[in-house]
């Protein structure tokens, strides 16, 4: 395996990490306007505080919740298949396949724990 390979697999992990925090924000920036929109639509009345108060929220970070466990898994999955690519063009393959597998059954069990938290969020 060549250089160019691994380098290659780092920058796409990369890339996925740094596009999945991207998404993630702009999900946590669409929830505050729907929910600033539901005020309006609703007639609540917005002075200055609250509004600051709700464009605040979108400033700090928010506590952790379920769909940081799909983004997580999202970049576990990734790193995995990064290590399925190494080991395809490596030499010794096997110890990439042996990590390449215990990845994505991590992140297999992280999607699924996003499922059931998901399911039992629209429950309550």
């Amino acid at each position: 395996m060549g250089p160019g390979l691994a380098t290659a697999a780092f920058w796409l992990f990369l890339a996925v990490v740094v596009g999945s925090l991207i998404w993630r924000k702009g999900l946590q920036r669409r929830e505050v306007l729907l929910t600033l929109r539901t005020a309006i639509e609703k007639g609540v009345p917005l002075d200055d505080e609250r509004l600051r108060a709700l464009l605040a929220a979108d400033a700090r970070p928010s506590p952790l919740n379920h769909d940081f466990l799909l983004v997580l898994g999202g970049i576990v999955a990734a790193g995995g298949l990064c290590l399925f690519a190494l080991a395809l063009f490596g030499a010794e393959a096997a110890p990439f396949l042996a990590v390449g597998v215990c990845t994505e059954i991590m992140a297999a069990a992280l999607l699924l724990l996003w499922r059931f938290f998901a399911q039992r969020a629209k429950r309550d």
